[in-house]
């Protein structure tokens, strides 16, 4: 619920979310010190509220039942198709290691899994922050599909 809330908070608030720093940024203080960005009180408010609202709807029966079951049907009905994970360890909004969990089974279910970590850069950032490595990523990913299309 925690993701869910703190990915509705990101948008409404845009750049201003403690979401949109990595987790290893941070700025010069006027006692010459670093420290990290903290979130600020209107988002903890916010993301307070957020996290109560979707403990409630996403725990009623009919809601939960058709998560698990769209969760269920995305981690086992994945096409034979290579997979691209681009994500980073600093994302305040989605947990790198679901994402590594979720690599790791369709690894186990036979599937060709690429991914990339970007490390520091925030959600759904990854281009904004580093775009030669994004474009990298993506061609040599690319060229990975064209080989797996060409021994079909």
């Amino acid at each position: 619920m925690i993701w869910t809330a703190a990915g509705f908070t990101t948008v409404l608030l845009k750049k201003s979310s403690s979401a949109t720093y990595s987790a290893t940024e941070t700025t010069q203080s006027n006692e010459s010190h670093i420290e990290e960005k903290k979130p600020f009180s209107v988002e903890n408010l916010m993301l307070g509220a957020f996290e109560k609202l979707f403990s409630f709807l996403l725990n009623l029966p009919d809601a939960n039942w058709r998560l698990r079951k769209i969760i269920s049907i995305l981690s086992r009905g994945q096409p034979p198709c290579p997979q691209l994970y681009l994500y980073s360890t600093g994302d305040k909004v989605i947990p790198f290691q679901r994402v590594e969990t979720f690599m790791e089974e369709q690894r186990k279910n036979g599937k060709h899994v690429f991914s990339f970590d970007f490390g520091s850069s925030p959600h759904v950032d990854h281009y904004r922050t580093f775009p030669h490595v994004y474009a990298s990523q993506l061609d040599n990913f690319l060229k990975e599909c064209l080989s797996f299309v060409e021994k079909l």
